[in-house]
């Protein structure tokens, strides 16, 4: 009794700051070591406190060597002290986290993973993919983009963003719409699905689950051209992204400048042949990301896209 009611244990205010989250030996409690919780007994009419791990009817259990298991022991009870609640709050915390974290990474309805060398059409086809729904990039065409020819823009293809800070990798312009004359405002749909790619990571996952709730399918970024060689964008996440960004043609017709923030590249020409700039990209991405995968939205329906991280796919359909 002597040894438990005497220093080196803590006051009441030194050991509220502390943490429990494991057992601790008799040796640990005698000599004053470890992570300790408050547990109050009275007993002659004084107050006593022990270490996490042992029973509360008995505040010297230790010199029975009495031992229980720490965080997920008394500790998760809430039942008397304040520090086991706040362990119970952690753990259940760390929980939800790691429920939101798998939603996140295994959400399928209305995304794709698709290695990456399969944004090439021909490779598309060779794996059985139909292009622009089960992952692979829509490749940008005359035929899917409404761009006046008096603008004498040549977006088309699949570009990709060599430099880019953030974890993005491909966009396609299919689906962009503009007139002459200039200067003119030219919408691209880049949200919707199969125009953008972000590698199969929980980053890449994340920023894709971000987008579902934050910004509608057919969201344009808006190019506002001066002229054929100059336009500033307005993005989508424009709450993320502040102010406009510069787009500036180069003497290369396969690169456009992204305002020194990084060089938009063409990899894939329209008729679905690769450019000089794809096998740089495939030596890229094998460094940048091991395992070859990314992902793109496999559909343009903004309910699918929200509900895949609360129901099954199955019920999400049923539903949307």
């Amino acid at each position: 009794q002597a040894e438990l009611a005497a220093p080196p244990f803590p006051s009441l205010p030194a050991a509220m700051g502390q943490v429990c989250c494991r057992s601790v030996t008799k040796e640990e409690l005698l000599a004053g070591q470890g992570p300790y919780q408050i547990v109050e007994s009275q007993r002659q009419g004084r107050d006593y406190y022990s270490q996490v791990g042992y029973q509360e009817e008995s505040p010297f259990a230790a010199s029975r060597g009495d031992v229980k298991p720490g965080c997920f022991g008394s500790c998760c009870c809430c039942s008397r002290s304040c520090l086991g609640c706040c362990c119970c709050s952690f753990c259940t915390l760390l929980l939800v986290l790691a429920w939101v974290v798998f939603l996140v990474m295994t959400a399928e309805c209305s995304v794709a993973s698709f290695a990456a060398s399969n944004v090439l059409p021909a490779n598309a086809a060779a794996a059985g993919l139909p292009l622009g729904v089960s992952g692979p990039v829509e490749v940008g065409t005359a035929s899917n983009m409404q761009l006046d020819p008096a603008l004498n823009l040549d977006l088309s293809g699949v570009w990709w963003m060599d430099g880019n800070p953030f974890p993005e990798y491909f966009v396609s312009f299919a689906g962009g719409k503009g007139t002459a004359p200039y200067p003119t405002d030219v919408m691209m749909y880049t949200n919707m699905k199969g125009r953008w790619t972000w590698p199969d990571t929980l980053m890449g996952r994340g920023t894709v689950a971000y987008y579902a709730f934050t910004s509608d399918v057919d969201t344009p970024q808006v190019f506002h051209f001066f002229n054929s060689s100059y336009a500033e964008i307005t993005p989508v996440a424009e709450e993320v992204f502040d102010g406009k960004f510069a787009f500036s043609k180069t003497s290369d017709p396969n690169a456009w400048d992204r305002g020194d923030v990084y060089v938009l590249r063409r990899v894939i020409l329209e008729d679905g042949r690769a450019t000089e700039y794809w096998n740089k990209f495939v030596d890229f991405y094998a460094t940048e990301q091991p395992s070859g995968k990314m992902i793109a939205y496999s559909s343009d329906n903004s309910c699918l896209r929200r509900c895949q991280y609360f129901l099954p796919c199955g019920a999400c359909d049923a539903i949307c």
